[in-house]
Formats: C-alpha cells, structure tokens, sequence
C-alpha cells in the first residue's frame, strides 16, 4: 500500500514548464491566424501542442498501469468525454450567434482569389 502511494505522487507530479509550452503553442497558432505572412510557424504551435498533449496523456495511462496493473481504457475516454464534451457542444451552440452567414471579409478574399486566378 505504502508503496502504491508513493508511487502515485510521483507520477502525478505537476509540471508547469509545460504549461509555458502549451501558451507559446496557443500564442503560435492565434499569431499565425492573425497575420500568416509574418509568423509563418503557426504549423509548429499545433505539433508541439499535440506532443505536449500526447505526453500528459500517455503518462496517465502509464502511472495507472503501474498503480493498478492494467489501463481502463473505457474509463479513461469517460473522464476525457466529460472533460472535453461541455466545450464541444457550448461552441457548437454559440455557433450561430457569431454569424453563420459569409461575412464581408470573406467576399473580399473570394474576390481577390478570383483576381488573382484570372483562369478560374
């Protein structure tokens, strides 16, 4: 028992380096959004933000197969579901009030595509 305790704190041991990684993933990408001819590694942020994620994930998995012996894969999606689904379906919902039509923004690029493309 004592050592099944010791066990679990150390591999669920929090790191906040990562979470400095996981924002300067996030920071990335949105600067990437925002201005895609000038932060050209937009593309980085999300392969480091998944590697990140990987990581967390698979020490989880790893620390409850040392605690217990064996991985409960249909609880471990349960906590992920429960963890990821109330973001999910309230963007989902909002949805509609940002705007479901193009927006003017949009029809300019369109434009400006098809200038570009006189071929099209």
């Amino acid at each position: 028992m004592f050592k099944r305790d010791t066990q679990q704190k150390k591999s669920s041991r929090y790191i906040p380096a990562l979470d400095g990684l996981r924002a300067f993933a996030v920071v990335a990408v949105i600067l990437y959004h925002l201005f895609p001819t000038v932060f050209i590694g937009g593309y980085l942020g999300v392969d480091l933000f998944f590697v990140i994620s990987g990581f967390l994930i698979t020490t989880l998995l790893m620390s409850e197969h040392l605690q217990t012996g064996r991985i409960a894969l249909r609880k471990f999606w349960i906590r992920r579901a429960r963890r990821l689904l109330p973001a999910f379906v309230q963007s989902v919902l909002a949805r509609p009030s940002t705007g479901v039509f193009p927006t003017i923004a949009d029809h300019i690029g369109i434009a400006m595509h098809l200038r570009a493309c006189p071929d099209l």
